[in-house]
């Protein structure tokens, strides 16, 4: 996974070097002048012709009534904003804040008609089940925790055909060799399952230490260095959760048996599958 991730983010960083590197007269020192003449042999060939005119056209498509994809991010790409929110933030950011922070004016308003829409989606669905009472409050910027506003936003937004999620960048190819896109989408949600659940872990832990020592009430770390007492039962659900994370990531197929009541609602109009992520119960710290 963590290779995928870096082939990604290195492939589309050479894209856009190479893209704008053509339109310069002059060749960057970072180009060798044999590979250099081989490309511009290939941009001015047919099929090179060809292939630039269909990007072309793609990029100024109507995208089902959506108009051209538009954006505020300049010249950072959507990884290096989700990375500034969490540097400025403490928290990692969910896939609805960063569309927001990419696709938004500094007055909120949208510059593009798909990112709208989506947003717009969410909140529906939110506000739905605000009055079922069915949500979890959090952080995130619906009022969700970020596992549940992310499973919102992949189940509002279809992957492409090669498998990416509109609103997350070049990075995101989320759908490996012979998988479909309802499995990526359930492996993608695990996946940042188990980086939350794992940040959690540390994160609180480290505060039952601090707070347990200074308070009074017991010992937070033993002889061993390892948690006592409540920070260890603490330390424990959050394995046990990470566990759980772990163990359907690698058994994506092990909850098919969990009904859904609930409406999916696509842009495009098709069902999709509803996630049910496990959260912690940490009233006991009250």
């Amino acid at each position: 996974m963590v290779y995928t991730f870096w082939h990604n983010i290195t492939a589309a960083r050479f894209r856009d070097m190479v893209s704008k590197d053509k339109v310069r007269p002059e060749r960057s020192e970072w180009i060798s002048q044999t590979i250099w003449d081989t490309m511009w042999v290939y941009w001015n060939s047919e099929d090179g012709k060809k292939r630039s005119a269909t990007a072309a056209a793609n990029r100024l498509s109507n995208r089902s009534g959506f108009g051209p994809h538009r954006h505020t991010a300049g010249a950072r790409s959507f990884n290096q904003v989700r990375e500034l929110i969490r540097q400025r933030e403490g928290i990692e950011p969910s896939m609805l804040r960063v569309l927001r922070e990419t696709h938004r004016k500094p007055d909120g308003t949208y510059v593009d008609a798909r990112a709208e829409f989506i947003d717009e989606e969410i909140q529906r669905q939110v506000q739905t089940n605000e009055v079922l009472g069915s949500e979890t409050q959090g952080t995130g910027v619906t009022g969700l925790t970020q596992l549940e506003e992310d499973n919102r936003y992949l189940k509002v937004v279809t992957p492409s055909q090669a498998g990416r999620i509109f609103g997350l960048g070049g990075e995101p190819q989320i759908r490996e060799r012979g998988e479909s896109s309802s499995m990526a989408v359930t492996r993608l949600s695990l996946e940042r399952q188990v980086a939350a659940l794992q940040e959690q872990l540390s994160i609180v832990v480290d505060y039952m230490k601090c707070y347990m020592a200074k308070d009074g009430q017991g010992t937070a770390v033993g002889h061993t260095g390892s948690a006592t007492g409540p920070a260890r039962v603490l330390q424990s659900d959050l394995e046990a959760s990470v566990g759980a994370a772990l163990h359907n990531l690698q058994n994506p197929n092990a909850d098919e048996d969990i009904d859904d009541d609930e409406e999916d609602v696509h842009e495009d109009g098709e069902d999709g599958e509803e996630e049910h992520p496990g959260f912690l119960n940490l009233s006991y710290m009250t």
